[in-house]
């Protein structure tokens, strides 16, 4: 199986290639990396650490309003002022995605399964955006975590209806994957957890959370980086409904471009 790891550069294992993607024969996991130590050089000093999201996310909708979603897709991401200024992005893994890109990112086991599916589907364009807390690694043993969002957009919704049944089968199937109940969102969603390594040089197992949902032509995933102990599935959801409130036009929908990183409409026909 072709594995994903997609997590900021920043917590990139000391030594390792600052790559976005990477493929690992014997790993079955589409979450993160090992994280480098707390005592980067890119950390800087923690000043209030978030409370852990661990009572049940109830907010958004889960309805039938199906809408074609314009692009560029960037404008469905959460941004900094979204997290209360705790959060900055990674500049090197804040990213358009175009057909290319999405071909090595998304839910697929080899080239000829993602070429043929971007054109049954109808891959429009898309957005990734990661984003760190305060202090990175030194913050997420007392309770802060990482958050790593995708935003992909397709011609029609048909297209986005069969994307989202592979994403979800791709998180169900992976090696120590397990499903999560949470509240339905948008038109279709589905939860995963991945207990995974340590935090850094620390004791705390270290877990992943993924969150996918999908609204009208948009699918969306949400992957959340913590300490087991401080994380469950709901830390991912609330970003998740930042992200379908937007494509609902129910939140306002600002370009995010951090560090010059612009996006684009690279892709397919626009929707």
């Amino acid at each position: 199986m072709k594995i994903r790891l997609l997590m900021p550069v920043a917590l990139l294992a000391m030594g390792a290639a600052t790559t976005i993607v990477a493929a690992c024969g014997g790993d079955d996991s589409p979450g993160g990396v090992t994280p480098a130590v707390s005592g980067s050089a890119t950390a800087r000093p923690v000043g209030i650490v978030p409370t852990p999201v661990v009572t049940p996310s109830t907010g958004g909708s889960a309805d039938s309003r199906q809408p074609i979603v314009q692009g560029p897709s960037a404008k469905y991401a959460p941004s900094e002022e979204d997290l209360k200024g705790f959060y900055r992005a990674s500049v090197p893994d804040t990213f358009s995605v175009n057909n290319e890109i999405f071909a090595t990112i998304g839910p697929f086991l080899t080239p000829g399964e993602a070429n043929e599916s971007i054109k049954l589907w109808g891959f429009f364009e898309g957005w990734v955006v990661a984003l760190q807390p305060e202090g990175l690694l030194s913050s997420v043993v007392k309770g802060a975590y990482y958050i790593t969002s995708e935003s992909f957009l397709f011609t029609t919704t048909e297209g986005a209806e069969k994307a989202y049944l592979t994403f979800e089968k791709f998180y169900k199937d992976t090696k120590g994957s397990e499903v999560q109940t949470t509240k339905a969102l948008a038109n279709q969603s589905s939860a995963f957890r991945l207990q995974k390594g340590k935090v850094g040089n620390t004791t705390i197992d270290a877990v992943y959370h993924s969150l996918i949902f999908r609204r009208g032509n948009l699918i969306a995933v949400v992957r959340t980086y913590g300490g087991a102990p401080f994380m469950t599935i709901d830390a991912a959801r609330e970003v998740a409904v930042i992200m379908d409130a937007r494509a609902l036009g129910e939140r306002a929908t600002p370009l995010p471009t951090p560090g010059g990183a612009q996006p684009t409409t690279v892709g397919g026909a626009r929707p």
